[in-house]
């Protein structure tokens, strides 16, 4: 249901045919739709693409207000989104799959003399990445936890760190092969996929252990946006 009306809210976006102001309103409806069942707590990726749908459609109609409430509606999804992920790669794709989401919140400010706004859209794309990094980088639990369970953990964050590496490092080199070479480079890049999903299997059970004692504790920590103020 909510895939259908995002799609409808695209097919009405992208129409030639027709009255304009009709197809923005039917697209608008059709994304507004989608976002009652695509909540931030049921699914935030789902919810960043259509807020980025119903912010692009408000952008490219220069609805510059409409544009940003949109707009901040995804990134608040995409904090999220990478408050849940597991690991460091997943948590930098997200970024970089959004980062036009941020630029264009940044534009649509500017176009409503909204420089304060801007900056801070600007200071949470830039930071937010090494604040995380620092944020999480020796994360525990807050109470006593079984030594072995946490030294688990530890090893199983550090191993998935040293994969990650690896599958980067082989996707690099995947871009300047060529076809002969790209054949054991793909299955390198198989095997280390498989090993990264088992170690993050291994750890979702050690953090899963760990929660018993301590409900509150997550994989990550999510790091609040910076306020202009506190920039200044």
């Amino acid at each position: 249901m909510a895939a259908t009306q995002n799609n409808l809210g695209i097919a009405y976006s992208d129409r030639i045919t027709g009255d304009k102001a009709e197809n923005i309103e039917s697209a608008i409806a059709a994304f507004q739709n989608a976002l009652q069942v695509r909540t931030l707590e049921a699914n935030p990726l789902d919810r960043l693409v259509t807020t980025c749908n119903l912010g692009n459609l408000y952008f490219d109609n220069e609805h510059w207000q409409l544009a940003t409430e949109s707009y901040e509606k995804a990134i608040k999804a995409v904090e999220v989104s990478r408050s849940w992920a597991t690991t460091d790669d997943r948590r930098q794709e997200i970024i970089k799959e959004n980062i036009g989401t941020y630029s264009k919140a940044i534009l649509a400010y500017i176009y409503t003399d909204r420089l304060d706004k801007a900056l801070e859209i600007a200071e949470r794309s830039q930071a937010r990445n090494l604040v995380e990094l620092l944020t999480n980088r020796d994360l525990l639990p807050k109470v006593d936890v079984a030594p072995e369970i946490t030294e688990q953990f530890q090893q199983l964050k550090q191993k998935i760190r040293v994969k990650e590496g690896e599958l980067q490092k082989v996707r690099q080199q995947l871009s300047g092969q060529n076809l002969q070479q790209q054949s054991s480079l793909v299955e390198s890049e198989k095997h280390l996929q498989g090993k990264l999903q088992e170690l993050e299997q291994q750890l979702e059970k050690v953090f899963n252990q760990i929660q018993k004692f301590d409900p509150t504790f997550r994989l990550t920590q999510e790091v609040q946006p910076m306020t202009f103020a506190e920039i200044e």
